[in-house]
């Protein structure tokens, strides 16, 4: 977290901010034919240098994002899963 204390909290919430709104932005390029996989592919990788950053300061592991993901994606996949046995009644 070296990076999280030489800049301090503050600052590196504005750049997590910032770094998502590039991330948004190549998406919405890509979709309209203008962006490309490598531009999206820098934004991502800009994004997860920040992830833990978030995570150090909110006390955030690993176990603890990893579990409400898979709540997520499963909440995700029964919904579906739902639309897909009301399409085949």
């Amino acid at each position: 977290m070296k990076v999280l204390k030489h800049y301090g909290f503050e600052h590196q919430v504005d750049k997590s901010i910032e770094e998502l709104t590039e991330l948004l932005l190549e998406l919405v390029r890509f979709r309209d034919g203008r962006g490309s996989p490598a531009a999206i592919l820098d934004e991502l990788a800009d994004n997860s240098n920040m992830i833990p950053q978030l995570q150090h300061h909110f006390n955030i592991s690993d176990r603890m994002l990893e579990s409400v993901q898979n709540e997520k994606m499963d909440r995700q996949l029964k919904r579906i899963e739902h639309v897909q046995t009301k399409s085949n009644d």
